[in-house]
Parts: structure tokens; sequence; C-alpha cells
């Protein structure tokens, strides 16, 4: 996971408290640490935020509609309930000038998985819960990284005449920060 993660990621263990810049080793340590830098996005993740979604994440991969998360990543209230992380295979970039593409069929997998799992559409992925935190129970899956075409096996994207996104998924993209961000 680290290979992933920004060089000097935000990070907390109280929101409360603020959240700040520190090197990968004590940001891991925090119990919420930045996923993906603003610029760049290299872990795709969904907020699943009602008891058994785990389960339900497992039935949906054994069903052939999504693939393994790399680690999910349990609240500290239990019951299933957390964050699923998968790794990209290749940095997609987020920038104004970058290409469209790329971003909007990241956009439109999560959507449909978020549809397919009951996620928090609301949910930007910009903080998750650290796996390595003293306090953490994740649940690690397969360390290979994912290309977009590989997580968009199975589930159902909207697709329109500019390609697999729908006008949510654009939406999602001009709000790219959500509600979730500092």
């Amino acid at each position: 996971m680290k290979h992933w993660l920004p060089a000097k990621p935000f990070a907390t263990d109280n929101f409360d408290g603020g959240v700040r810049r520190m090197g990968r080793d004590a940001a891991l340590s925090k119990r919420h640490i930045e996923l993906n830098p603003t610029v760049v996005t290299s872990m795709l993740a969904l907020d699943l935020d009602r008891p058994g979604a785990y389960d339900d994440v497992q039935r949906a991969v054994d069903g052939g509609t999504i693939q393994q998360p790399n680690v999910f990543t349990p609240s500290k209230s239990g019951q299933g309930r957390g964050h699923a992380i998968w790794y990209t295979a290749e940095p997609i970039t987020m920038t104004p000038g970058a290409l469209q593409h790329p971003k909007d069929y990241a956009a439109a997998i999560l959507v449909a998985a978020a549809k397919h799992l009951g996620a928090d559409r609301g949910y930007r992925a910009k903080f998750t819960y650290s796996p390595l935190n003293i306090h953490a129970e994740p649940i690690w899956g397969d360390t290979r990284a994912y290309r977009l075409g590989e997580l968009a096996q199975g589930l159902e994207l909207e697709t329109t005449s500019r390609g697999p996104y729908s006008r949510k998924t654009q939406e999602l993209i001009e709000n790219a920060e959500g509600r979730n961000s500092m």
C-alpha cells in the first residue's frame, strides 16, 4: 500500500484536531490517512456504511460483479462497515488538462460499484482508515494492482455516445473533492 500513497499524506487520529502532512510511515500510524493526492488517483475506494457490508462485497466478488478489493478497512464501529479499496495499475491524472476518458472511466466504475453495493455516493475517497494503525483490523485481499478494464468487468456501466460515463459521473468529476475533503 505504501507505494500508492502520497509521499507526505495528510493524516490525523481525530478530525476535530485537524489534519497535517507527514511522512508516510508516521501517517500510516494515524487512524485516518489521505488516500490520493488531489492531482492523481491511484486507489479507488467505496464507503460502505451499513452492517454486513463486507459480506456484501464478498458476495459480489464471488458472483463476478466486482474484483476482490486489495484491502477492506473496517470502521472502528465494526459490524462489517468500512472502506473497500482497489489499487490501480496506472495512476489517473486528475488535473483539468489531463485526458478526460480515464477520469470518466474510473468515475463510472465507482458509480456502478457504489450502486451495486449500496455504497455512500457522497464519499470522495479523500481519507480512509489507515490499515496499519495499531487499532485497525484490515482485511487484506490480492496485492496486485488492477487495470480499469478489469475493475469494470461484471459492472453495469452507464454509457453515452461520449463513452462509459453518465451525467452523475460528470457531476462527481466536477465536484471531485466531495463532502469528505478538508
